[in-house]
């Protein structure tokens, strides 16, 4: 399961984020509320999966792998 937590409504599209599932504070991925939903994998470190991509959390400074799931 994904966390994603909306933003205040102080810009027209509303935008949402994804939150480091480590730290749960660090803001990982914006995404627009607009868009089309693609399905994501968050791959944890130390995972068997291996990660197409990676970002670094602002707060804890781990790295998150992720993909697209098709």
């Amino acid at each position: 399961m994904i966390a994603t937590k909306p933003q205040p409504k102080t810009h027209q599209h509303q935008k949402n984020y994804i939150i480091c599932p480590l730290c749960r504070t660090g803001k990982l991925i914006f995404e627009d509320a607009d868009a089309d939903d693609v399905p994501i994998r968050l791959i944890l470190p130390g995972s068997k999966r291996k990660a197409k991509y990676h970002v670094k959390c602002d707060v804890c400074k781990k790295q998150v792998g992720f993909s697209f799931r098709s």
